[in-house]
């Protein structure tokens, strides 16, 4: 029945909501629990920190930029997200599989701090995985 419904109905277009549908249900569950907002007030917090507190807190990070009246500190943060590779839906009632190729996504977060005379003075940042639980 669903066959014959995608048949009738052109087909293409049910792919492609059952690819939406499944790629919507994966970035939900990866942002269910984080949110930008966390992230946001826990680099709030770093204002004010020395180099060295920042670094004890942060780890060692992976770039250095010095100026002659300030510097950047900067880490950097990358991860791959794997989705299924297939997935099932109901149409009127009948079980659809769909399977997908490309079901991997690289995410990352830049993040830098500006220090002036030695204080975390201000922050940036810049990507998908600049969030916080």
């Amino acid at each position: 029945m669903a066959n014959l419904l995608a048949f009738e109905m052109g087909g293409a277009w049910i792919v492609k909501l059952i690819k939406v549908i499944a790629l919507t249900a994966g970035v939900i569950a990866l942002s269910a629990c984080a949110t930008v907002g966390k992230f946001e007030k826990r680099m709030e917090a770093k204002k004010g920190l020395t180099k060295e507190q920042l670094i004890d807190d942060m780890g060692i990070p992976d770039k250095e930029y010095k100026s002659d009246s300030f510097e950047v500190v900067e880490y950097n943060q990358h991860d791959t997200v794997r989705l299924p590779n297939s997935s099932s839906s109901y149409v009127i009632g009948n079980q659809i599989q769909t399977t997908t190729t490309n079901n991997t996504f690289d995410i990352s977060c830049k993040l830098e701090f500006k220090l002036v005379n030695g204080v975390v003075k201000n922050y940036r940042y810049k990507g998908r995985l600049c969030t916080s639980y």
